[in-house]
């Protein structure tokens, strides 16, 4: 973060999915919290900005950790902090951004699974109970909290909510960068 602020404009930051990502927002969103700037490099994809990063085309990047888990078990990527409120499993060793005093930047990649708004009501308790049942098995969930994810089912209101608050912070973090919808 040091290194941020005394070269604002110069550490360049590889947008995986390119701009108006959550990666970039989440760039964006840092570098409010931390009154920096970086130079921002669009990428399409997870892979090719891992690959740029191997290469020391770019200095780093925001992005999920099961993406990066085998580079970081080979030690080929330093894993600096995570963004989740509490350390990750896989990486116990690894602070989060709290912990190095950035309190208020915490982002929790999540999945869900959509359906049209017109859709029964009893249609989605039984989609949530049979998706609730396959996520809670230990075949089907421990292969993923090795790559870093974490298991959390939920409701659709919940999930509702989560979509809410995501949308609320990331258009302030929008609006203040100056990224516009195209």
């Amino acid at each position: 973060m040091t290194l941020l602020k005394q070269r604002p404009g110069e550490v360049s930051a590889a947008l995986p999915i390119g701009y108006g990502s959550i990666y970039h927002l989440a760039v964006e969103m840092l570098n409010q919290r931390l009154g920096t700037q970086t130079n921002n490099i669009p990428y399409a994809g997870g892979a090719p900005a891992v690959l740029d990063i191997l290469g020391g085309h770019v200095d780093a990047a925001l992005i999920d950790i099961s993406g990066t888990t085998q580079n970081i078990q080979k030690r080929e990527l330093i894993p600096l902090a995570v963004t989740s409120l509490e350390r990750s499993k896989v990486l116990p060793d690894v602070p989060t951004f709290h912990e190095l005093g950035v309190s208020d930047f915490v982002i929790e990649s999540w999945q869900g699974i959509f359906v049209p708004r017109a859709t029964p009501d009893e249609v989605v308790a039984v989609l949530n109970r049979d998706i609730t049942a396959v996520l809670g098995s230990r075949e089907f969930a421990a292969p993923l909290e090795e790559l870093g994810f974490v298991i959390a089912p939920g409701s659709a209101e919940s999930l509702d909510q989560i979509v809410a608050r995501d949308i609320a912070l990331f258009r302030d973090v929008a609006a203040v960068a100056g990224i516009k919808p195209e």
